[in-house]
């Protein structure tokens, strides 16, 4: 019984009769259709697929051998060896057309393209498989403005760089020097004294990691805000705020737990006076709120000095001014001579 025979007679005759449907000259190819089928790039990719496939699937059974029998038999697998073996994965992976070859970057206004592609390190980058991505990501995350990237690959040669920057915050003054930091308190770049001039100003060592706790609380008060020209670090304990146009506020010292309570009470009382004592329109040079309960005020020479003192005053005083400073520039100021008086 010839089974295999009436089998396979169907079949033949089944796809020569559809062969020549399609091609209206029976079951034989045309010259032409034949040279189309060599030439079509989808045609060629699957092949390379494929044969890739095939290669990748050898090189992994060499290596799963060679690493068993070496184990079996007690022999380390050495580095070079390794290293050899991941090389000639790399180059049967470029040679499929998976070599890392096209970069996309978006996202950078501040960082150049030339750092981007030196984190990257492209110069070491073999196939677009093995290319160690999360290694890629934590360098680009140590560029000053770098607050996230993201990577993701194309298929079959490119890779996709996201990156989300950070945002310039304040400015920071140390030894004469200019530096733009964020809200976390990095520094991002150095800069001009003309560079960002609607930023408040930080002064001092350790101002920079104290600024986000300072602006955080002070921007619950919007009055101070918009008055705030800069503020100075004293002893990386408290700060001394100097208003545009008006007096040098200074602040109480936030505990050693982090705790800014007496900070946020401080600001609630300056909010009060700049509104309803009408702070700013007052000679007044400087106002002390370190102590909870006591304010202390610096008149303008001229006026202190004939000032009707009061000592029914409870709690406030009035000392003479000291010379005027840059507001880049601050230092604290020595009161000599102090008194109560009855108010603003």
């Amino acid at each position: 019984m010839d089974g295999e025979r009436r089998f396979r007679e169907p079949l033949n005759a089944r796809d020569a009769s559809a062969r020549g449907a399609d091609t209206g000259a029976g079951a034989r190819r045309s010259p032409a259709r034949t040279q189309a089928a060599r030439t079509d790039p989808r045609r060629r990719r699957r092949s390379r697929a494929h044969w890739l496939a095939a290669r990748l699937l050898a090189m992994s059974i060499a290596i799963a051998s060679m690493t068993a029998a070496a184990l079996w038999f007690g022999m380390p697998v050495s580095l070079p060896t390794q290293a050899g073996l991941m090389a000639q994965v790399d180059r049967l992976l470029i040679a499929g057309g998976l070599g890392l070859e096209q970069i996309a970057v978006t996202g950078t206004r501040k960082t150049s393209v030339d750092e981007v592609f030196a984190a990257l390190e492209l110069d070491n980058a073999r196939s677009i498989i093995r290319y160690d991505l999360a290694a890629a990501r934590l360098r680009l995350q140590e560029l000053p403005w770098v607050r996230a990237a993201e990577l993701t690959r194309t298929l079959p040669d490119g890779l996709t760089v996201r990156i989300e920057e950070r945002l310039p915050f304040a400015v920071w003054q140390n030894r004469q020097l200019l530096f733009v930091i964020d809200h976390e308190g990095r520094t991002l770049d150095p800069i001009g004294p003309k560079d960002y001039p609607r930023l408040p100003v930080m002064v001092g060592a350790g101002a920079a990691e104290a600024a986000p706790q300072l602006l955080t609380a002070l921007a619950e008060h919007p009055r101070i805000n918009a008055l705030l020209g800069s503020a100075q670090r004293i002893g990386n304990r408290r700060w001394t705020l100097k208003l545009r146009s008006g007096p040098e506020v200074l602040l109480p010292a936030t505990a050693r737990n982090g705790d800014t309570s007496q900070l946020k009470l401080a600001l609630v009382r300056l909010e009060q006076l700049l509104g309803e004592d009408r702070l700013m329109e007052r000679a007044v040079t400087s106002v002390d709120l370190r102590l909870e309960g006591q304010l202390t005020f610096r008149l303008e020479k001229s006026l202190a000095a004939g000032a009707k003192l009061d000592a029914a005053a409870t709690g406030v005083r009035v000392s003479l001014a000291a010379p005027a400073v840059s507001p880049l520039m601050m230092s604290p100021a020595k009161p000599t001579a102090t008194a109560p008086i009855g108010g603003l």
